[in-house]
């Protein structure tokens, strides 16, 4: 599903919606995993707000 972003995308696309404060510290771990990692992210977060939008 998110095969056609880029890296930078990939990342981006994680921290959309961070309000912590430690984002800088939030954006090096991701900037350490693989490509293969950020899109297991990616769909574990969509399927949180999919969950979350069933259960309203």
């Amino acid at each position: 599903m998110f095969e056609s972003y880029t890296r930078e995308e990939k990342i981006a696309s994680l921290i959309e919606d961070y309000k912590g404060n430690n984002l800088m510290l939030f954006e090096i771990f991701l900037s350490q995993k693989s490509d293969k990692q950020l899109d297991s992210l990616l769909e574990d977060e969509v399927e949180r707000m999919n969950d979350f939008a069933y259960s309203n």
